[in-house]
């Protein structure tokens, strides 16, 4: 299993964030902050700061309303390390107590199989 810290590749991201390829290549060309890194024969791989960033465009597109003219704007009025900050993935403390329980009833449970 990849590290929450693993570049990702576009199809992974595509998935992630319920977006075609296509529109991610797209983007791409349109936003100058998205370079996601690229290895030979043009493979696109995503840090965890890309898949923020364009999780905040997507949010900025498909819910605020903005036009494609009106991200570039923003994009380019804010600074970007606050952007990806917004494009976090928000957990409510509900959900984190209920991932610790999980966690531990996990770890008994290998103890018990060890």
């Amino acid at each position: 299993m990849k590290s929450s810290d693993a570049y990702k590749t576009i199809g992974e991201v595509s998935k992630l964030l319920k977006i075609p390829q296509h529109i991610l290549r797209f983007w791409e060309e349109c936003f100058a902050q998205v370079k996601p890194l690229k290895r030979k024969g043009g493979r696109r791989l995503y840090s965890e700061n890309d898949i923020n960033l364009l999780r905040r465009i997507k949010i900025l597109l498909n819910e605020e309303g903005y036009s494609i003219k009106g991200v570039k704007n923003y994009l380019s009025k804010n600074k970007i390390e606050n952007i990806k900050t917004e494009g976090k993935l928000k957990v409510s403390d509900e959900v984190i107590i209920k991932l610790k329980e999980v966690v531990e009833n996990l770890t008994k449970i290998r103890k018990l199989y060890e």
